[in-house]
Formats: structure tokens, sequence, C-alpha cells
């Protein structure tokens, strides 16, 4: 059966419960083309870099900071995640973001790895991350970024190689 109201068809199930499928608004935006992963690969980096940096270069949608996946060789490495408020000319090695779509565009944000051009904003999270152990931080969206906005991943010592992602949607 099939309810219409507004434009809008509801499907009713024979245990009359509406069939609804939710989806997240990561899943969205990646199903249009607007979501996007910004990687370092495994790097040697110097105490205090911003191991990875994206900028938000949309003049009208938001960039929402989904996920960061972090991997280090140290023994321990504490990790700063931060908005860089200030602004900033990026200097380092450029990052493209891949997008999730196949065949989709490309992202209208700047990423770069061990940027050294930014000044550390508003700390959001600080981990501590072990060798060899993948930590995933889930932020679901949360950490959202308006244009000209960046985010950024520091580690507070050096280190012989790390691994970051970013994961970001655009709304």
């Amino acid at each position: 059966m099939q309810i219409e109201f507004g434009g809008i068809i509801l499907e009713i199930g024979s245990d009359k419960r509406a069939k609804v499928e939710a989806k997240s608004d990561f899943l969205l935006a990646a199903e249009r083309g607007d979501a996007f992963i910004w990687t370092r690969e495994t790097a040697v980096f110097t105490a205090l870099d911003t191991i990875l940096c994206v900028r938000n270069d949309n003049p009208n949608k938001a960039l929402h900071i989904e996920k960061v996946i972090l991997e280090s060789s140290h023994a321990i490495t504490e990790i700063e995640m931060h908005r860089i408020t200030a602004a900033y000319t990026s200097a380092g090695t450029v990052v493209v973001g891949t997008n999730l779509l196949p065949g989709g565009g490309a992202a209208e944000a700047s990423g770069v790895a061990d940027e050294t051009g930014n000044t550390q904003g508003t700390v959001i999270e600080r981990r501590v991350i072990h060798a060899s152990i993948p930590v995933e931080i889930n932020f679901k969206g949360s950490v959202k970024l308006n244009n000209a906005q960046a985010f950024g991943i520091d580690s507070t010592l050096g280190d012989d190689w790390i691994y970051a992602s970013i994961w970001g949607y655009f709304k």
C-alpha cells in the first residue's frame, strides 16, 4: 500500500509499518559526488608539522569532516586536530581529494601534506596513538568548515612515517 502526501509517496508494508530507507549525510553526499578523501601517504616529518590539512574553497557549501584515520611508526605519538583560523598561504605537498563517486568531479578544497604555512588554531581533539595501530576518529560531520576555513592534523613529535586521511563531504 502507498500513502501520498505533499508529493511524497510512502510505502506501507503488510505489517502496517512505513518502509523507510535512512541514509547518512555522508552517504547522500557520496551518491551525488560531494564526498572526498584526502590522504597523506607515509612520509618522514618533523615535530609540530601539520601532517595534513584541508581548506574549504567552495563559496556556497560547507565542508563537513566525517572522520580522520591515523597510523604512526612511533611507539607513542600525540596528535592534535585543529581548526586553522588565520588566513594562510599553503606551503607543502598538494594532496588531491579523491571523489567517492566514480567519475565524480574535483573537490573545491585545498589539501596539503607536510603543510608549514598555517598557524594552529582551536584544537578540537587530542589523541595519543601507538605504533602501527590504526586509529579512527569519527566526527560524524560535526566539524563544519565554511568557505576559507581549514582543518589540520599536527603531531607534537617527529616520526619516521605517518599515515593520515581526512574524510569529508560538502553540503
